[in-house]
């Protein structure tokens, strides 16, 4: 036993147990508060800022160069020139407004500078809603297989007090007045505006924004492990009107921005209930000090000022193993099926194909102009849209491809899906397929929503949200 407390000591000090501990710190958290429902975010916001517009020249009024030896830009310029016995001397100034666009690609690129992950493949920005908590709701970064992380110390909203909004709520019970049993029946729905902030802080943006959110929300009973419980499932919601600053170099003003755009969020889905046993566990193997204790602020306490029961630890630590073995083997199992059932199908679909008559050159033609994706029998519209959301977070353009059928897919809530997919992914190239999509669109609306969405993504994006080369070692 000695030698094994002697292993857990030596592991103590390493930064991948420092991980893990943190890790096994939001377990905790989970089991005194819980989630109901989570909503995936689409970010589509602008930045424009002051750019110089004027070809730099010296006195005589002969362009400068700059050390790539070819011309720049600045504000201002002063020469003179001479003709005979003509002399003119100039003073000019020019600016131009250079706008640049802020999506969920740039906002994770920015955490990952942060280190609050290590690379954007894969993850998406959800918003995990709590009808307990007084802050409403929690920004957090979601990718399968992983356990969701918490966010809201960096990007965050908060309700500003001025709302208006439409209810209506009923409530009707039942008595049996010969046996004295009783039920009620309780509806509501709900819709409204709300005038918010949102912030986004990390070491190197800040970022100040108010806006609108249009929200909407139905009451509903649902299954929360062996009981039932009612929540309000919130709809397909925004924050519209937004205008804020993002704040550069602070002894330069001129490097602050203008921030502008919607923050889009999908209708909302129903979490799973947590499993209040494991954080159990964890909890009794870490004595955090009396500042660390409080719901969601205990992940965040320094790994320095815990206290560890080594033989608790221990144990926790081959749970851990063994329920993230377990949990690897169910997403293996499932990819296998998934990929199995793939296979079959496209085997079925070539020789399908293989077995059909030939067409000419101008049916096909008119086959591929066809606006009517014509879904397979078991691709249901939740299938679609995961397919969808699984491709944009790769943030690879060589997927575009994959989610550009179904902008004219028969189902408006598909069509919208793969419009924020695009967006999402945060490639220049989606431009070409938005604009192809906005000429045989079902409607004027979505043309023009298509159009935009394309005029968007071909913007460069924010200076102040690309990664930074890391600088390396003088020698």
């Amino acid at each position: 036993m000695e030698e094994v407390e002697n292993l857990i000591t030596k592991l103590m000090k390493t930064k991948q147990l420092q991980q893990l501990v943190a890790i096994a710190g939001f377990f905790p958290a989970v089991a005194f508060s819980q989630f109901d429902t989570a909503q995936n975010v689409t970010f589509t916001l602008t930045e424009s800022s002051t750019a110089p517009a004027l070809i730099a020249r010296d006195g005589d009024g002969v362009p400068l160069l700059g050390s790539d030896g070819k011309t720049y830009l600045t504000y201002e310029n002063e020469f003179s020139t001479t003709r005979g016995t003509t002399s003119t001397s100039t003073s000019e100034k020019g600016s131009k407004i250079f706008v640049r666009r802020i999506s969920n690609k740039e906002i994770l690129e920015a955490l990952v500078e942060a280190e609050v992950i290590t690379s954007i493949t894969g993850y998406s920005i959800s918003f995990y809603m709590d009808e307990e908590s007084d802050d409403g709701g929690v920004f957090h970064l979601v990718k399968a297989g992983s356990p969701a992380i918490n966010i809201g110390q960096y990007l965050y909203i908060s309700d500003e007090g001025a709302s208006a909004e439409n209810e209506t709520e009923r409530s009707v019970i039942t008595t049996n007045t010969s046996t004295d049993a009783s039920s009620e029946r309780y509806t509501r729905t709900g819709s409204g505006k709300t005038a918010v902030e949102l912030s986004f802080v990390t070491s190197n943006v800040t970022v100040k924004m108010n806006g609108v959110a249009n929200w909407s929300d139905t009451y509903r009973v649902i299954k929360n492990g062996p009981e039932q419980r009612g929540i309000f499932m919130p709809g397909a919601a925004s924050v519209t009107s937004i205008v804020g600053e993002s704040l550069g170099d602070p002894e330069d003003e001129e490097d602050d921005s203008l921030l502008e755009g919607r923050i889009s969020m999908s209708a909302g889905a129903v979490l799973p209930p947590p499993v209040p046993i494991t954080g159990w566990v964890i909890w009794l193997s870490i004595t955090p000090p009396e500042r660390c204790l409080g719901g969601f602020f205990y992940p965040y306490c320094p790994i320095s000022s815990m206290k560890f029961s080594k033989t608790a630890l221990l144990g926790t630590l081959l749970m851990l193993v063994a329920f993230f073995f377990l949990w690897g083997k169910l997403n293996n199992s499932s990819v296998e099926f998934e990929k199995t059932k793939r296979i079959a199908e496209e085997s079925k679909r070539a020789t399908s194909v293989l077995s059909a008559p030939t067409v000419g050159k101008a049916d096909q033609t008119a086959a591929a102009s066809s606006k009517d994706v014509a879904p397979r029998a078991e691709e249901t519209k939740e299938v679609i849209l995961e397919q969808i959301h699984t491709s944009s977070v790769t943030y690879d353009p060589k997927e575009l491809p994959k989610i550009a059928p179904f902008l004219n897919h028969e189902d408006p809530e598909v069509r919208r899906a793969a419009m924020d997919g695009m967006i999402i992914l945060g490639d220049s190239s989606a431009g070409t397929w938005l604009r192809a999509a906005s000429k045989t669109a079902r409607t004027p609306q979505e043309a023009v929503a298509f159009e935009e969405a394309a005029n968007y993504m071909e913007l460069p994006p924010s200076k102040h949200f690309k990664l930074r080369k890391k600088e390396s070692p003088k020698k």
